[in-house]
């Protein structure tokens, strides 16, 4: 019911946006400024202390995020790690799987034997996958093995069939078997529709690259006649397959419904592109009441995509995400505090939990936008004409740089 009421605002607002673009100038954040940035640091800092007296699960699981969003380890964060992987695990198995993402993000290389220990004994299939890929061991070999044994009959479970893929093929053999991205390119998808491609890397730490089709199959370019592009980021904070919740942006393809601006003050005041997933929404909602059935199945899905494309199982993975319940992943801005990220090699861009970030950058004392590659994408977007459309990422390779315009111009 709620996204029956939704829709019709969200469409709404993209209409009016048709007719007004975003202008860069007018954008303003009180969250971006040193001042207020010194003063959430210091909230979060207060708020991860009392994980040491924290008496339920909500509590502890919003410290530890807190934790993760600011790259706080101590003594205390450590502890209730240790804590929850040996002696509250079975409790809430939502409370272990933010202690085994939080662990991959600040203690990547520890708590192997509390792991390995999750791995063996759990019966649940996400947890163990959750296990499998925050373990500081990183033989898929002995895993995959694992996995046949422990669930030898529950092949059609999403996380399960994603998790095998992922342990069995190399990266190497993944883009050897990838099909001909020209084919993809000129592909309709859906009639009178906007596609929005959105190239990575399949490390995350290098940041991707968007490109935007309009509905008669050219794409946008910039005065001086070259493609129109934007750099993005796909990575999440724990950089997990994007399969599991928090995980990076998974590939495949995201229904665009819309767009709106976000209560969410890191994430900024410029508008985001609003992306749905299978299973997230009806399929009436997704397909833009296209659908031929009233129920989800992969037939339709695969439908949508060109003939060479249909077999190549990582085109799949925003499916299976969404059937394993994975949401709310949307292309937005970012007003993040951008000093933890300085080493980065995606700088200046920033991780999320799993959305498609664009580089905004703020004046520290004003709050006055000096530049933002999201009001760009929202603005080339809907010079288009159209309020809905689809989104389609897609890894290119395994190259440890970003993804620039000159990886793609030559199957275009």
């Amino acid at each position: 019911m709620i996204y029956k009421i939704l829709l019709p605002i969200l469409l709404f607002s993209s209409i009016l946006l048709c007719q007004n673009k975003i202008d860069i100038e007018k954008l303003h954040s009180d969250f971006a400024t040193t001042k207020r940035q010194e003063k959430e640091y210091t909230h979060a800092k207060q708020s991860v202390e009392l994980l040491a007296n924290a008496d339920s699960n909500e509590g502890i699981k919003a410290g530890l995020n807190t934790a993760q969003q600011y790259f706080i380890r101590n003594e205390i964060v450590e502890k209730t790690l240790k804590n929850i992987f040996t002696n509250d695990r079975d409790s809430n198995r939502f409370l272990l799987a933010t202690a085994l993402e939080v662990s991959k993000s600040l203690y990547p290389d520890s708590f192997k034997v509390e792991i390995d220990d999750i791995i063996e004994s759990t019966s649940n299939p996400k947890l163990f996958a959750y296990s499998v890929n925050c373990s500081p061991q990183k033989n898929s070999q002995i895993f995959h093995e694992l996995l046949q044994t422990k669930f030898p009959v529950e092949n059609n479970n999403p996380v399960l069939k994603c998790l095998s893929y992922q342990l069995t093929v190399s990266d190497s053999l993944k883009f050897t078997q990838r099909p001909p991205l020209e084919d993809l390119l000129n592909n309709e998808f859906q009639s009178d529709k906007t596609i929005i491609y959105t190239f990575f890397r399949s490390d995350r730490h290098y940041p991707g690259l968007s490109i935007i089709k309009r509905p008669d199959g050219e794409f946008i370019t910039n005065d001086d006649g070259e493609i129109f592009s934007l750099p993005q980021m796909g990575l999440s904070y724990a950089d997990l397959p994007g399969y599991l919740s928090n995980g990076n942006t998974p590939e495949g393809i995201f229904s665009i419904v819309g767009s709106y601006i976000s209560p969410t003050e890191s994430i900024g005041p410029t508008r985001n592109v609003l992306t749905r997933i299978a299973y997230e929404v009806s399929p009436e909602i997704f397909f833009h009441r296209e659908n031929k059935n009233n129920f989800w199945n992969i037939e339709d899905y695969r439908d949508m995509l060109p003939d060479s494309w249909k077999d190549y199982f990582p085109i799949y993975e925003a499916f299976y995400a969404g059937q394993a319940g994975r949401k709310v992943i949307i292309m937005h801005g970012s007003t993040d505090d951008l000093r933890f990220f300085k080493d980065e090699p995606y700088y200046p861009h920033t991780p999320t939990k799993g959305c498609i970030s664009s580089i905004e950058l703020w004046d520290s004392e004003t709050g006055k936008c000096l530049r933002s590659d999201q009001a760009k994408l929202i603005n080339a977007f809907y010079s288009t004409g159209q309020i809905e459309g689809f989104l389609v990422i897609v890894e290119l390779d395994n190259k440890k740089e970003p993804v620039m315009l000159k990886d793609i111009t030559d199957y275009l």
